[in-house]
């Protein structure tokens, strides 16, 4: 098929990553659904990462290339066999190396048991031996995110065996995102990020807002998406329906308007902004029933949020489910009648464009990335966000519950929207071109 449309296949691309754990959303969603899309178009697709146990072996084929491992065939961009199962059951290659934190081990710490990234998170020499002996037959890598230490490895490698990188900072580098710790930040690029992202290839921001916002952090030509993959499930028959939804969760059988949160559960993204607006709803009588969805990051926001339902009285409008995936998530997202985010900072967000591809239209704040894209989608409600939060939340809700025929209409026409701007193929095609230097805007 990529033949047909004049695209290249059999194009060898190296994706790195830390690693793959699935509880930190994003960025390893992004990866985990692109890889075989690439996969199943013909290229020879290469992830490496320090930990891929949540990978499957029934979507990946896994070399383990540690010290002790079964190590990297030399071969490994020349076998026939390889690749023709890579194409046939649309599985990338993954391929672990080690990790090391001299600090940790310092403290009898293994540094696999950190949740967070530390500068002094680094890959061990083997593993910049194996990656060096990828990159030698690779066209391209693809680097996540500019401040991992093993990131800035990763391009010195490249750099030193002459493969072009690709840098998509994920929002790291928009106002919001350098407003965080911004001396450590600044110091980083000083010493070594500046010249990672000088030295790419591309420095690939998902939306206009991002670029504009990080461009200013590197010289290298830049571009404005592709956007991130999501879930292919809402692209390919049968439709999303509500019935799963309404059968695990009976509280959104209602005559009330269903409002559904779904992401993570920190102070950033907003969940407690939701609960203070449900008390103004409540005073207001309007009828709305709120469902908030994921888990919580940091465990203790998760003890606050119910306690917080509590003490405004609306514990029984509120309803906190915790995680949901796969199906039902898709179902819930299609039950409810908005979608809100009431975030600080986004680069993305990916729930948004979910709800959207299965007809649900959402409420988000300017301090997403992309909400240029969400209005212009049709189906996206987007108040300023910041100071005044709650009260932005509550009125916009309000007001956009009252007509309901008015937001399925909304719905509808964001649909058509995300199905043009994320169909599968079109988006891993777009992705090909962005890798290969074909998409740059500077």
């Amino acid at each position: 098929m990529a033949e047909r449309r004049g695209l290249p296949c059999g194009v060898r691309i190296v994706q790195f990553l830390k690693w793959m754990r699935r509880r930190d959303g994003g960025v390893v969603n992004t990866i985990s659904l692109l890889c075989p899309m690439h996969a199943r178009m013909g290229n020879r697709v290469v992830l490496i990462s320090c930990e891929d146990d949540d990978l499957s072996t029934d979507q990946w084929i896994k070399i383990d290339g540690r010290v002790g491992g079964a190590g990297v065939p030399q071969n490994l961009w020349t076998d026939e066999s390889l690749w023709d199962r890579s194409v046939r059951e649309g599985k990338p290659v993954s391929i672990r190396v080690d990790l090391d934190d001299p600090l940790a081990r310092l403290r009898g710490r293994s540094p696999y048991a950190a949740e967070r990234d530390m500068v002094t998170q680094v890959l061990t020499r083997h593993a910049k031996g194996v990656a060096q002996s990828v990159l030698r037959g690779a066209e391209v890598l693809h680097l996540h995110g500019p401040w991992a230490t093993p990131n800035v490895q990763m391009a010195t490698v490249a750099r030193g065996v002459e493969c072009p990188y690709v840098v998509s900072p994920h929002g790291m580098l928009d106002h919001w995102s350098m407003s965080q710790g911004a001396a450590k930040k600044k110091l980083h690029l000083a010493l070594v990020g500046r010249r990672m992202l000088d030295g790419a290839r591309t420095v690939h921001f998902e939306g206009s807002v991002e670029m504009n916002q990080g461009r200013a952090y590197s010289s290298a030509p830049v571009t404005s998406g592709p956007p991130p993959p999501i879930d292919p499930r809402p692209f390919s028959p049968p439709e999303v329906t509500p019935d799963l939804a309404r059968t695990a969760f009976p509280q959104i059988r209602t005559t009330n308007a269903v409002i559904v949160f779904l992401g993570r559960l920190n102070y950033k993204k907003g969940p407690d902004k939701l609960l203070h607006a449900a008390a103004k709803w409540k005073a207001m009588g309007v009828p709305v029933t709120v469902v908030i969805a994921g888990l919580a990051q940091p465990p203790e926001f998760g003890e606050y949020l119910p306690r917080l339902a509590r003490e405004l009285g609306v514990e029984d409008m509120c309803h906190l489910v915790g995680l949901v995936t796969g199906e039902a998530k898709w179902s819930l997202l299609s039950a409810a009648d908005l979608v809100v985010l009431p975030t600080l900072q986004e680069n993305f967000g990916i729930a948004l464009v979910e709800a959207l591809a299965v007809g649900t239209p959402i409420l988000t704040t300017k301090g997403v990335d992309i909400w240029p894209e969400l209005r212009q989608s049709g189906g996206g409600i987007i108040i300023e966000g910041g100071e005044g939060m709650v009260e932005q939340l509550t009125m916009g809700v309000a007001d956009a519950v009252r007509d309901r025929e008015a937001l399925r209409a909304m719905g509808a026409r964001a649909k058509a929207w995300a199905h043009e701007t994320e169909e599968p193929e079109k988006l891993a095609e777009w992705y090909v071109r962005m890798l290969r230097g074909e998409c740059n805007v500077k």
